[in-house]
């Protein structure tokens, strides 16, 4: 029996395959967790591509070196490029290219150097299935999903497209980033950061691929990513010492996620190694970033954008803590001794260390201090 690649590109997707794989088990490859079981009667091989070219080849290797697929079918999210693509429609690619290969003046611009290719193809019968089944999902979702559920998109009036799809390792997330690729490449449908590595790498070992993306931006200024940008998790909409401080808290179990994104899987935000696990790692990584270092996997948070955070959700049981007796006389102004400004802030964290911090609630500090300065810190 023929075994089949199903590759997601975020954690969400790859839990709702493994939701219906009923015997998969777990091996650990090249970092990555691929998981190995049947589907629908068909043997399959799921896994997390991680982000990037480099992570999407270094997964297709393993799929076919250690696992011996004998097709490849790629899921994910795009942005969306050409004016006729908008949020909520699916594209189905027939073509892939690098829009950021340039080896000129050694080879033409896009060309892939020593392959005389610019661009690579999709297999044909497997796109025509996806476009298919793609089809068949845009009528089901408008009977199955609630319409308080539609994220105020117009789902009615979601497509499918087919053609070409561009891939580079830099999110597009300016509007003269987008008009620039469509001034370069007119053809292109949407823009995201693996295919085309995928399709490179089956070409090579003689592979059927095929890929599916759902449009979840335009590729623009307002295209946030659906949780913000990566590493920021304060969402402040820049990289600071406090994003490295609650990566670190959640690898140490004092928080669960971000309060900055309380509805969204802290993975899709801290995730920056793309391991599926929240570690030193990504923290160390976010810092390095945020000191100037090259780090390929963050993208650059553009300027000029503002980020409005949604309010924290009304909950009839809140906690509330009081840490009110516990700072009794004392005070804090300009005038006091260091020592005595280090020991208050000592207690406060020593008091909100022992309380279980969940970044879903609001907590309510009441502290009972007479702050007599608006100098203090």
């Amino acid at each position: 029996m023929s075994r089949i690649a199903l590759v997601s590109a975020m954690h969400e997707e790859l839990a709702a395959v493994l939701s219906r794989m009923p015997d998969e088990q777990k091996t650990e490859v090249a970092g990555r967790e691929f998981w190995v079981g049947h589907w629908h009667g068909h043997e399959v091989v799921a896994v997390l591509s991680r982000i990037g070219k480099v992570a999407a080849a270094t997964t297709t290797t393993a799929l076919i070196e250690r696992f011996g697929v004998s097709r490849i079918v790629f899921t994910g999210v795009a942005g969306g490029l050409a004016p006729q693509v908008n949020v909520g429609d699916v594209v189905v690619a027939r073509e892939f290219i690098q829009h950021d290969m340039d080896a000129s003046p050694l080879f033409p611009r896009h060309e892939v150097p020593l392959t005389g290719m610019t661009r690579f193809t999709a297999d044909a019968a497997l796109s025509d299935g996806l476009v298919a089944a793609a089809m068949l999902a845009l009528q089901d979702i408008l009977v199955t999903l609630p319409q308080s559920e539609w994220l105020s998109l117009d789902l009615t009036k979601a497509q499918v497209h087919q053609g070409l799809i561009a891939s580079g390792d830099r999110f597009v997330s300016t509007a003269a980033e987008s008009r620039a690729l469509r001034q370069a490449l007119p053809e292109a449908l949407a823009v995201e950061m693996e295919g085309a590595a995928f399709a490179q790498v089956c070409h090579d070992y003689g592979l059927p691929f095929a890929a599916m993306r759902t449009i979840s931006d335009r590729a623009d200024d307002d295209a946030l990513h659906v949780v913000g940008y990566i590493g920021d998790t304060n969402g402040n909409a820049r990289l600071d010492k406090e994003d490295v401080t609650l990566v670190q808290r959640n690898v140490l179990k004092l928080d669960r996620g971000f309060a900055a994104w309380r509805t969204i899987d802290p993975l899709m935000v801290g995730d920056v190694d793309g391991d599926g696990r929240l570690g030193t790692a990504d923290a160390s990584r976010i810092g390095q970033k945020m000191n100037g270092y090259v780090r390929p996997e963050i993208p650059d948070v553009p300027t000029g954008i503002n980020v409005v955070l949604a309010p924290a959700p009304s909950a009839p049981s809140l906690p509330v803590i009081d840490f009110g007796s516990s700072f009794t006389g004392f005070t804090v102004d300009a005038t006091d001794p260091k020592f005595r400004k280090e020991n208050w802030k000592k207690a406060f964290v020593t008091n909100m260390s022992n309380a279980f911090s969940n970044p879903n609630a609001t907590l309510k500090v009441s502290l009972d201090v007479s702050v007599q300065s608006t100098s203090s810190t």
